[in-house]
């Protein structure tokens, strides 16, 4: 029982944690900075990356997009001891 219990606490902060990015994201790259609308278009010129309203026009510079998650599929203890 307590295991069980324990997985699910894992699987709460591991639902919490992905809801958390995916907010960020969306308030970086997806709603306008001025109005919150999410009718945008994400323009790259250059070397910027830029958010650009269709609701009210408004154009704003976001953080360049870093690489994709990489996501850690084994255990950290096999991890740990490649490492050392």
């Amino acid at each position: 029982m307590i295991l069980s219990l324990v997985g699910v606490r894992v699987c709460v902060v591991v639902v919490v944690v992905v809801v958390v990015v995916v907010v960020v994201v969306a308030e970086e790259y997806v709603t306008c900075h001025t109005c919150r609308s999410p009718d945008t278009i994400l323009q790259k010129e250059t070397r910027l990356f830029f958010l650009q309203c269709e609701t009210c026009g408004s154009k704003c510079t976001v953080q360049s997009i870093k690489s994709g998650f990489q996501a850690v599929t084994a255990h950290r203890s096999q991890l740990r001891s490649k490492q050392q």
